[in-house]
């Protein structure tokens, strides 16, 4: 999921990634229909951005959705965003 100084962690229907238990991103999502969890925003530390952390992510959180057979409404621009990059993700979308 992450490189071995950085971990994600599930919170509720969003995730972080921590690096040494500080949180660096956030990706917040909730529940709106059955089997459909919408991302609805992502933050990064300031000091950090740029350094593709919150693709890093967005994609661990992807792969948790497809595991647990879950489906994506991309309501972050930045999740939008990285579904267009990443097309083979694109099942992941909810209709």
């Amino acid at each position: 999921m992450a490189d071995e100084t950085t971990t994600v962690e599930r919170r509720g229907d969003g995730y972080v990634l921590l690096e040494e238990g500080r949180e660096l991103v956030q990706l917040v999502g909730r529940p709106v229909d059955d089997g459909v969890v919408a991302l609805v925003s992502t933050g990064t530390d300031p000091d950090r951005q740029g350094e593709g952390l919150a693709g890093r992510l967005v994609g661990a959180a992807m792969d948790d959705l497809r595991q647990r057979g879950l489906r994506v409404r991309p309501d972050c621009p930045y999740v939008a965003a990285w579904l267009e990059r990443h097309p083979d993700q694109q099942d992941l979308v909810a209709g």
